[in-house]
């Protein structure tokens, strides 16, 4: 709240979305004193999780201005309104704008750009591009801009990709919308242990390439967006292999050409033959003598 107090420039609406217990009076008037217009919402019940949270939020915008989704434990940057507003007016059409974000910790640190490589603006626009952008990099997603309207991003929530649905999400609305990526940050992200972004799991991450691979298919992406995502699974099992100390019982999937292999292990050959002859000798031990 402090963060959206200190802006340059107002929000015209704010919309608090509460998933936890009720909220105390004092509470409730600090946030009803951060905007001249405020509704405060709460979730069919505590802890329903961000998606529900997200979508409780939408069903309260009714007017089709831009809107943003902004993370209580997140902190904006002064200009982050103003930003937005002025690239609004730029636009026209229905469009999504996304900035890069700074990466704060928990407790301390210096602040880190979560993609440092992109230093230029860029445009993305069809389910294929956002697929293709997916299968090697992602978009930051608090704080993104969606000038569609509210019914329309609320029909391709898909809670069942969890931690990834906003990867699902952000693709079937560019059917709708251009994609706007702007490297300069506005928005400050708090990174710890408990969020669901930390904890993201092998199924998932198989799910959501599934949902890729369709996406992509019959687009001129295609074939780029299969490579990308068999590297991608030859680098996730080689990682779970190192960490681990054995090539055996993973149980995901790992459907990659063998010559991945090449560049998975070019500078860990030693470790691959420990790991190898490691397996070996408990193959051997494991297997019943012929008595």
């Amino acid at each position: 709240m402090e963060s959206i107090r200190g802006q340059t420039e107002s929000p015209s609406k704010l919309v608090v979305v509460n998933d936890g217990p009720a909220l105390s009076a004092g509470m409730t008037h600090r946030i009803q004193k951060t905007s001249q217009n405020t509704a405060i919402l709460q979730t069919p019940r505590p802890r329903s999780g961000q998606w529900k949270a997200f979508r409780t939020g939408l069903e309260n915008l009714i007017e089709p201005h831009p809107f943003c989704i902004v993370h209580d434990d997140d902190r904006l940057k002064p200009d982050y309104v103003r930003t937005l507003v002025e690239f609004s007016a730029r636009q026209s059409g229905a469009w999504i704008c996304t900035h890069n974000l700074e990466v704060f910790p928990a407790l301390s640190g210096q602040p880190l750009l979560i993609l440092p490589e992109e230093t230029k603006p860029f445009v993305l626009q069809g389910t294929g591009e956002l697929s293709l952008r997916y299968s090697k990099s992602f978009l930051p997603f608090p704080g993104t801009c969606f000038a569609l309207s509210p019914q329309e991003v609320g029909k391709h929530i898909h809670e069942e990709y969890q931690e990834m649905a906003d990867a699902v999400l952000l693709c079937e609305c560019a059917a709708k919308a251009k994609i706007f990526f702007d490297p300069h940050p506005i928005y400050e992200y708090r990174r710890h242990a408990g969020q669901v972004s930390e904890n993201m799991g092998h199924a998932m991450e198989d799910r959501l390439q599934d949902y890729l691979l369709g996406a992509a298919r019959g687009t001129p992406v295609e074939t780029q967006v299969k490579r990308n995502l068999e590297k991608r699974r030859a680098e996730r099992f080689f990682s779970w292999a190192w960490e681990s100390g054995t090539f055996q019982g993973y149980s995901y999937r790992k459907q990659f050409h063998w010559s991945r292999l090449f560049r998975c292990v070019r500078n860990r050959k030693l470790l691959l033959a420990k790991i190898y002859f490691r397996d070996l000798l408990k193959k051997i031990r494991d297997y019943p003598s012929i008595s």
